[in-house]
């Protein structure tokens, strides 16, 4: 990350560019370079829960939104507003041996609803299940990975909080516990109960540590299980 952060996002504006070469970074990157950078970012904050990573992941998604969003039929096109104008403007969303970059933003924008409780993200990831809905459901082997992020809003993804100190042995015990089992449909938020993670989210408030311990939260659709 830190090779594309130095050499491949010009600084003005936060454009991220799709190649590097001989020390010069140039071509505007399009739609699937934004989506699999940003689903990158997602995985490196579950990996080591520096907030850094998922508001860069937040911040590269508005970006992305802002440049390549179709505001009258939903959905992504695969170049952005500034890039060459040519004759056709196509959206991508058939997935082959690479998920488009249409479901990869889709399934992207589920996890950071959920991890911002951000309700306008939640009416774009409709809109873009209602753009592409009819073709998917024509064939929806053609389309696996769109299948997957539908799956996962509809199915509802559950938070995992843990609310204390990653450094603490209880809170490691407790996150190794977690990922020793496959939870395709449940996001981890680590809660220091920091104001910079109150910023992105500030639902987490209410998930406070209980008798000063580590403590879980199991949440879904802006309510939670008793605390653990």
């Amino acid at each position: 990350w830190n090779f594309i952060s130095n050499k491949l996002i010009r600084k003005e504006d936060n454009r991220l560019f799709g190649v590097y070469r001989k020390g010069e970074s140039y071509n505007l990157a399009f739609l699937d370079d934004y989506a699999f950078t940003i689903g990158g970012l997602i995985e490196l904050y579950q990996s080591t829960f520096k907030l850094y990573y998922l508001k860069k992941a937040i911040e590269l998604n508005n970006n992305m939104l802002n440049l390549f969003w179709d505001n009258d039929n939903g959905g992504l096109y695969f170049y952005g507003e500034d890039s060459e104008k040519l004759i056709a403007r196509n959206k991508e969303s058939y997935d082959g041996a690479i998920p488009s970059g249409n479901s990869v933003a889709a399934l992207n924008m589920v996890k950071l609803s959920k991890f911002t409780n951000d309700l306008d993200l939640e009416d774009k990831i409709n809109k873009q299940f209602f753009a592409f809905g009819e073709e998917i459901n024509k064939n929806p082997l053609g389309y696996s990975n769109f299948v997957i992020a539908f799956m996962s809003y509809y199915e509802s993804i559950k938070q995992i909080v843990i609310t204390g100190n990653k450094e603490d042995a209880d809170t490691k015990a407790i996150l190794e516990k977690v990922n020793s089992k496959y939870n395709p449909f449940s996001i981890i938020i680590l809660n220091d109960e920091s104001s910079e993670l109150f910023k992105v989210n500030s639902f987490l408030k209410e998930q406070k540590k209980v008798n000063n311990k580590t403590t879980i939260y199991i949440c879904e659709n802006f309510s939670c299980k008793s605390p653990v």
